[in-house]
């Protein structure tokens, strides 16, 4: 069975579903998204999007804490390596 002929007989128990199917249908839906590699961090290593928003939340969080460098430290920085 192809991609086509499977969409076309998932969409047809979709349209016949309950609101139990439904939801269970949502919930896989939201899962494998969540799941998906979208991003990878400097050293290669895959992202999912729940991983994804985590590292965002943590850079908002140090970024409030003032933990970064600025741009003329960070200049003052390269000029030693």
């Amino acid at each position: 069975m192809g991609v086509l002929e499977l969409r076309e007989e998932v969409l047809k128990k979709v349209q016949d579903a309950d609101e139990r199917l439904l939801a269970m249908i949502n919930a896989l839906a939201i899962s494998y998204q969540e799941s998906e590699v979208i991003a990878y961090t400097v050293e290669g290593e895959p992202l999912s999007r729940e991983q994804y928003k985590q590292e965002l939340q943590e850079a908002k969080s140090e970024y409030k804490r003032g933990e970064y460098t600025a741009v003329d430290d960070f200049k003052k920085e390269i000029k030693d390596w």
